[in-house]
């Protein structure tokens, strides 16, 4: 496949936009990831020093009724989910993750700038495209193709800029 001049210009101009676009984003997804991290320990600190059940649905004789992973805090019992979470924020707020308040997640802020970031990242990307190609892949500017989304993306952060 050749390209054409009009095209190789147009990926020209638009490197150091491709680039600045990258790492923003990769700075963004590395604070998620942290975020995620601490959030999980923060949960596994409260899930271990104290003992919430399961819902009795949900209590297996292998779960030992007792919830100590947090994958598991959606089937606790209604009535000590609230307290957990209070718990799990103040965790958060001595490791220096802020939210406003307990029934915020720590990443209410990051989780909107990765998405923001990634966003960007697909339209500059897109931007620099031409003819058939930019139009063919045009839809991918909206969320509803979020796994041809993804391979876009990963596509884009292998590119040399």
């Amino acid at each position: 496949m050749q390209i054409s001049e009009e095209a190789f210009q147009k990926l020209e101009k638009y490197k150091p936009k491709i680039k600045e676009a990258k790492e923003r984003y990769l700075k963004a997804l590395a604070k998620q990831k942290q975020i995620e991290k601490i959030d999980r320990e923060c949960k596994e600190v409260v899930l271990k020093n104290n003992d919430f059940k399961y819902e009795k649905r949900y209590a297996l004789e292998e779960l030992k009724k007792i919830i100590r992973e947090p994958n598991h805090d959606y089937l606790m019992k209604d009535t000590e989910f609230t307290d957990y979470l209070k718990l799990v924020h103040e965790e958060r707020l001595k490791r220096g993750l802020y939210a406003p308040d307990w029934n915020t997640t720590s990443d209410y802020k990051s989780h909107k700038e990765l998405r923001e970031a990634r966003q960007n990242l697909i339209n500059v990307a897109l931007d620099s495209l031409t003819g058939n190609l930019q139009k063919d892949l045009e839809p991918l500017r909206n969320d509803y193709f979020y796994k041809i989304t993804d391979k876009f993306v990963d596509t884009v952060l292998r590119l040399d800029c």
